[in-house]
């Protein structure tokens, strides 16, 4: 023990200590080789600037202590703002910093008045890091061990015997809301839309419903075709819940039946689908790996104070231009993959298109709006201007899928329905979503009979796949993540 307390092991055990609290709140989903990068990059830094500082001075001890106060504010500094702001009741920042500055002008003095204080403090912060460490290592394998409340129902699919199956394209407009909503709380009558559509042989639903008004809740039970019947008992204002989301979507039984049945995958989507990478990212869906480092200096610099400048007080007109910009060019990379995909083999696409949600950045002819109007959400006419041009691509699309490949199913339709500045009672339009199905053979009899998209898959594998799923409830999902409740409601 008095060798380890000799040298700044704490430099090789800060880092070490760093990734086991991560490790234990989301382990499960971290990539190792996503982030082991990072952590070279770390002891790098850490173990440079100690020699750095003993080359301009020699002071070992002093040295390290200095690096690991510095390199603890780096790792830790949200953890530490969080606890602090707890202790004293304040959420200034100005305080903290000052606190946290005053710390090492303290601690200067004692050193100066106390000749040994520098080798107590040399010696604690060893037997304290070592400590840290194997508590953190007996609380991560408890979290390894812990039976996994978040899993779903095992789906058991037969062998297709047919020889030819149709590939299937899902095309998701992302907050694009039903024919009843638009009438009811936009006065917009959008039949021109239907009747295109239903000219191409698509069946369009008049009214139809999602079972969450929650991207990631809606995609899962989609592809997973269930309901998430875990949510009454895990915790719902945690990242942890999403990453559970994240990673069903990606394991989703859908596509993995396709993948046995030799189905190519093809992802535009913002989510990892069949271990395939997103093409376009979105803040909202951070990885394990992001939500790793997220309570860093930078980050939560970036987190609390670049936000603020670009949407709060001072709102930078810069960073409201650049996130419509985002926008515009992801939707349209989307969109041209769709239109440049020529498969020769069975296939299964996902096509995830953020519009018409927020941010609007066309008017009703596709034209540029100015991009610190685009990004206002809260205006009625540029949002139904917006589903306009919107409807002239899906009417694009839906005409180009369906003259080029005929025998394909094709989904066109929403997430969930308009979910913006709406009362309490208007809750269920929020569920009251788009849909639109195009089959080879027009034989839509079980389809036209949902109420909800939770058979949809059911519906189709059972038809063209020689399935025999049974059929599930209609029922929407209402989850409030804040107050921590759950409302279900048959249709």
């Amino acid at each position: 023990m008095k060798t380890y307390l000799k040298y700044p092991s704490f430099l090789f055990l800060l880092p070490l200590f760093f990734f086991l609290v991560g490790y234990t709140d989301h382990g499960k989903f971290l990539h190792l080789n996503k982030i082991g990068i990072p952590y070279l990059l770390m002891y790098i830094a850490i173990l440079g600037s100690y020699f750095l500082l003993n080359t301009i001075k020699k002071q070992p001890n002093k040295n390290a202590l200095w690096v690991l106060y510095i390199a603890t504010i780096y790792l830790f500094f949200g953890n530490i703002k969080g606890r602090f702001d707890t202790i004293f009741s304040t959420g200034s920042y100005t305080i903290f910093c000052v606190t946290i500055l005053l710390i090492p002008v303290l601690t200067l003095l004692l050193l100066r008045k106390f000749s040994t204080l520098e080798k107590q403090l040399f010696s604690y912060a060893n037997v304290l890091l070592l400590a840290l460490c194997i508590t953190q290592s007996v609380l991560v394998a408890m979290a390894i061990t812990k039976p996994d409340k978040y899993r779903l129902s095992t789906i058991h699919f037969k062998e297709i015997n047919q020889k030819t199956t149709p590939s299937i394209h899902m095309i998701l407009w992302d907050g694009y809301p039903g024919f009843r909503s638009l009438e009811k709380y936009f006065n917009y009558n959008n039949n021109d839309i239907k009747q295109k559509l239903r000219n191409k042989k698509y069946l369009v639903f008049d009214s139809i419903n999602s079972n969450y008004f929650q991207t990631y809740f809606s995609i899962n039970a989609l592809l997973n075709m269930q309901y998430i019947s875990y949510l009454h008992q895990v915790p719902l204002n945690q990242y942890y819940n999403v990453l559970h989301q994240l990673q069903q979507i990606n394991e989703n039984q859908l596509t993995q039946f396709l993948k046995r049945n030799k189905y190519r995958i093809y992802n535009n989507a913002i989510f990892e689908l069949g271990n395939q990478s997103v093409l376009n990212n979105n803040p909202k869906f951070k990885s394990a790996e992001q939500i790793h480092f997220n309570e860093t200096l930078p980050k939560r610099l970036q987190k609390d104070f670049l936000w603020r400048f670009a949407k709060g007080k001072f709102k930078i007109k810069y960073a409201e231009e650049q996130t419509v910009l985002n926008q515009y060019n992801q939707n349209n990379a989307t969109i041209n993959r769709l239109f440049e995909l020529k498969p020769k083999h069975p296939h299964f696409s996902y096509s995830h298109i953020i519009m018409p949600h927020e941010p609007y950045y066309t008017d009703s002819a596709g034209n540029f709006l100015d991009r610190t109007k685009a990004a206002k959400s809260n205006n009625e006419m540029l949002f139904i201007n917006y589903i306009k041009f919107t409807n002239t691509i899906i009417t694009k699309i839906a005409s180009h899928l369906s003259e080029r490949e005929p025998n394909s199913i094709i989904i066109i339709m929403s997430d969930h329905g308009y979910r913006e500045y709406l009362k309490d009672s208007e809750l269920p339009l929020k569920f009251n979503n788009f849909l639109a199905i195009y089959l080879p053979d027009s034989n839509y009899t079980k389809l036209s009979k949902m109420k909800s998209t939770q058979n949809l898959f059911r519906i189709l594998l059972n038809q063209y796949f020689d399935q025999t799923l049974p059929m599930l409830d209609d029922s929407c999902i209402s989850i409030n993540e804040e107050k921590k409740q759950i409302i279900s409601t048959k249709l």
